[in-house]
């Protein structure tokens, strides 16, 4: 259930459908800390920094990032760690920050290549070679 969680919002996120993105991201986030797994704690945060950037609220993004990153590095999921560093530093070129990307790229770089993760790679790459206007946001 969980996973189907993930990927709806995930789908949400990207048809552009915000409300129903904001429906799915209710779901976790009004579970009690100690009912909310790991994963999806991780989740919850990476995707709502999403959905926050795409709305233009940007006060709480890299905190949220950070938060993601820092489940998924604290429980192993190592790839979910790559796909938020890889989004997180995508939203930082966006804000016109890449310098500060650079690091959480160099880290995805290094994850996607070892699981051989190509349109990781890819996305990967024209994050690091898109303008700043082109980042999707």
């Amino acid at each position: 259930m969980k996973g189907a969680l993930v990927e709806g919002a995930e789908a949400a996120l990207a048809l552009g459908e915000l409300d129903k993105a904001e429906q799915l991201l209710a779901i976790p986030e009004s579970l009690d800390p100690g009912q909310r797994m790991p994963y999806l704690g991780a989740q919850a945060a990476r995707l709502r920094a999403r959905f926050d950037g795409t709305r233009g609220s940007h006060d709480q993004v890299a905190e949220r990032f950070r938060a993601a990153a820092a489940l998924s590095r604290e429980f192993g999921f190592l790839f979910h760690l790559a796909v938020t560093q890889l989004e997180h530093a995508e939203w930082l070129t966006g804000r016109r920050r890449a310098e500060d990307a650079r690091a959480l790229l160099e880290e995805a770089r290094e994850t996607f290549e070892r699981l051989q993760a190509r349109p990781w790679l890819e996305r990967l790459a024209a994050a690091q070679a898109a303008r700043p206007a082109e980042i999707p946001a």
